[in-house]
């Protein structure tokens, strides 16, 4: 089980990808299918519900244009 300050983390990342996608005009089900990701998993990452893998915030980031930097500096 993720402690609180992990949930709360990954909470923030939620949101941080929510924007940028909302920033880039997408829906939930287009940036899944960009990212070659499960729309499933999007719902879950912009709850801040799963920690997701570098690779899959690498292929989140090159959808989003932006390094995947930008989603370890969060807290």
């Amino acid at each position: 089980m993720a402690s609180n300050r992990d949930e709360i983390i990954l909470k923030k990342l939620g949101v941080k990808i929510r924007e940028l996608k909302e920033a880039k005009g997408l829906s939930d089900r287009d940036f899944a299918d960009l990212a070659e990701i499960g729309t499933a998993q999007v719902w879950r990452l912009l709850q801040g519900q799963v920690n997701p893998t570098y690779s899959t915030l690498k292929a989140i980031a090159k959808v989003l244009d932006v390094h995947p930097g930008v989603f370890f500096d969060l807290e």
